[in-house]
């Protein structure tokens, strides 16, 4: 029997929450409910069950599940909106999912394909809980994948009002981050227009330019770049390199 008595209690094999009198047991594993119970069964018929190996109890409590929650998803005038890109053979649709937690939440939904072969790639963005998945529309359908997540507890946050404002939050900021970035680039060239001339200059303001310069690429590097650290930390929990 596997080792999920703690303190007089025992504890769901899945989420991590007390099962109080009546836990539900499945390959010598204590479940609090059916939801943690049919989740683990997914993971393991698929041969996902190293889920459980990065965090102690990763998973999230899934109490009940409602039926045709995205019904709403075989509208195609509200998927067209909510996807960013669409073809024939390709699809685009970033989620917001509140549940990604850890390390094992980013492995499973970035593993999501082997258990919708419609799917192509999945792309975690830890830091604002962003899902990012391309599909092959014609091998699945939106809605299959958000109750593909909604299954296995990462229900995604679905709304057409937050997607155009959140479009035009992201864009703000990018166009913050690169009006930053090019105006710390130019000044720190025009500092260093001598040396790259070649010219000498005998002046005692030369080493505060150097300063100057010095003190523009900080907001660059911990500001503008920042995606790409966060990317790069990402990957290495994962144990993973990326670009």
């Amino acid at each position: 029997m596997s080792q999920n008595i703690t303190q007089n209690k025992t504890i769901c094999y899945h989420c991590g929450e007390d099962c109080q009198s009546e836990p539900l047991w499945h390959n010598d594993h204590a479940f609090c409910c059916f939801g943690c119970q049919t989740v683990f069964e997914l993971l393991s018929e698929n041969d996902l069950c190293e889920y459980y190996s990065f965090e102690n109890n990763p998973g999230n409590q899934l109490s009940h599940f409602i039926k045709d929650k995205y019904l709403f998803l075989d509208n195609e005038e509200v998927v067209d909106h909510l996807l960013d890109f669409k073809s024939d053979q390709l699809a685009k649709i970033t989620f917001s999912i509140p549940s990604i937690h850890c390390s094992s939440c980013i492995w499973l939904l970035e593993n999501i394909s082997r258990f919708d072969h419609g799917i192509i790639v999945s792309k975690i963005n830890f830091s604002k809980k962003k899902l990012t998945i391309d599909y092959n529309p014609s091998k699945t359908t939106l809605r299959s994948i958000a109750d593909l997540l909604y299954q296995l507890s990462y229900e995604p946050e679905i709304s057409l009002d937050a997607k155009n404002s959140n479009s035009t939050q992201k864009n703000t900021t990018r166009d913050l981050k690169i009006g930053i970035a090019g105006f710390c680039f130019g000044n720190i060239m025009l500092l260093a227009f001598p040396d790259y001339l070649g010219i000498e200059m005998d002046s005692e303001f030369i080493q505060y330019f150097t300063y100057i310069s010095l003190g523009l690429s900080i907001p660059v590097l911990f500001y503008c770049s920042s995606e790409f650290f966060i990317s790069a930390l990402g990957g290495l929990r994962k144990r993973l390199l990326n670009i």
